[in-house]
């Protein structure tokens, strides 16, 4: 349960930081850094939480 939210706080992270402006996109490099970081992280926590039953 712990990963879940620890995934979850990054991925709402990555948001705040792009929409305070914190986090610069203004290079292709940079936005797919954004995008594939939190994609990853959100793969992972759809993962843990599909395979919820298996770490019990």
């Amino acid at each position: 349960m712990l990963a879940i939210i620890l995934l979850v706080a990054d991925i709402l992270g990555r948001f705040v930081l792009v929409a305070t402006g914190l986090y610069p996109i203004d290079t292709l490099e940079n936005t797919f850094s954004i995008i594939a970081g939190t994609a990853i992280a959100g793969v992972f926590a759809l993962y843990i939480g599909w395979k919820w039953k298996c770490f019990n």
